[in-house]
């Protein structure tokens, strides 16, 4: 019997000594990959990139406006920059200061609970606003007559503010009930629990995951629409055929160059962290390093949305081909790809004013119109070129 007992006893103690040394190993774990001293530098490294960079962009944005005129896409483009650097000024301080703080978070339950808006309210925006130029170039593209007669500088207005009230209504849902704002492992962030099954954090979980994932194929979708027209061509032949035609075609070019990488940028950063979201609460099975790693790449939109305006710019561009051309010999395919960013392409900054613009056709492209012999091809003509 005694046997017995010293058996059972020595059971206990190891089970205990197995308990120890996980909970032991845990912790290492946690020091091995969030490190205290290396955080910091990495979080005002990041803060000094997007402040920096979106300042920049906005800066030039504004120097530009002779040029651009403040056209829908420039709009859009502008707000985008303000929201990026709104977020990123607002966030990176307060992660800076946990982690100085060994860790702990600082300001209570309300810092949480506005680090959890910010953060919901930056990732919404900046997808709706990409979604929002997506369709504009796609109406732009494969309808152009019927994009003519929207009134634009005030449907962009009501977009704009839609889009912000629209974010900043979702962003209250876990502060109103609809989800729990939580601070999250390693305790450098606070976003609504997606780890609980409760039915109010499940269906905030569900509705933000799907709705940005829902966008992001959405605005693929009309991307590859609109890029697919500009590539085949299908537009009309006499608006292939003038000068001033051939100059607006290389326009929507590069619009949707830079269009399509800022979509790909926000959608490698944040599709992740959405999908986690979802394979969490289907799963019930929780892999907070992840979560970390997720959520880090996507703080990178906020980083690098301004220098991918600055690189891709059509000033950029240009510079960056010319070069090539100048050096590299190429075939009759890559001097076509060439010529749209060529010098020559974009003599008249007057047809790059007009491209989203109301305004009439410049008076030696209407009277050719005018002239012709058959009425019915010359409106059309006038029609399509006045684009």
């Amino acid at each position: 019997m005694s046997g017995i007992r010293n058996l059972t006893k020595k059971g206990f103690l190891f089970l205990d000594l197995l308990y120890k040394l996980q909970d032991h190993d845990n912790t290492t774990n946690t020091s091995k990959f969030v490190p205290a001293d290396s955080e910091p530098i990495f979080s005002i490294v990041g803060l000094s990139l997007g402040v920096f960079g979106n300042l920049l962009a906005l800066i030039i944005l504004v120097k530009s406006a002779h040029i651009h005129k403040w056209k829908v896409f420039y709009k859009m483009i502008t707000t985008l920059s303000i929201v990026d650097l709104t977020g990123i000024s607002f966030l990176s301080p307060i992660v800076i200061a946990v982690y100085t703080n060994e860790m702990n978070w600082v300001g209570g339950k309300e810092l949480c609970h506005f680090f959890s808006f910010m953060l919901i309210f930056s990732s919404m925006c900046t997808c709706l606003i990409i979604a929002a130029m997506a369709l504009d170039r796609y109406v732009a593209i494969v309808h152009p007559i019927k994009y003519r007669t929207i009134p634009k500088d005030r449907l962009v207005k009501f977009v704009i503010t839609g889009i912000l009230l629209f974010s900043a209504f979702v962003s209250c849902f876990p502060i109103m009930g609809i989800g729990h704002n939580v601070v999250h492992f390693p305790g450098s962030w606070c976003f609504s629990n997606f780890y609980d099954s409760f039915i109010d954090c499940a269906i905030f979980a569900y509705f933000y995951s799907i709705t940005i994932l829902l966008l992001v194929i959405m605005t693929a979708t009309l991307n590859i629409w609109a890029l697919a027209k500009l590539i085949v061509g299908k537009r009309s032949n006499v608006r292939r055929g003038s000068n001033t035609a051939r100059s607006k075609r290389h326009i929507d070019v590069y619009i949707m160059i830079l269009l399509i990488v800022i979509f790909v940028v926000f959608a490698v950063c944040w599709s992740p962290f959405v999908v986690r979201i979802i394979i969490t609460q289907i799963t019930g099975r929780h892999d907070k390093m992840v979560d970390l790693v997720t959520l880090r790449i996507a703080s990178f939109n906020q980083i690098l949305d301004p220098w991918v305006y600055l690189l891709f710019r059509r000033e950029s561009l240009r510079r960056l081909v010319g070069q090539i051309s100048k050096r590299l010999p190429m075939s009759s395919k890559e001097r076509f790809f060439a010529q749209l960013f060529s010098s020559s392409s974009f003599h008249n900054t007057q047809i790059e004013a007009d491209e989203n613009s109301d305004n009439s056709l410049p008076v030696a492209v209407g009277q050719k119109s005018l002239n012709s012999s058959d009425s019915k091809t010359s409106m059309k003509t006038l029609e399509i070129t006045e684009l």
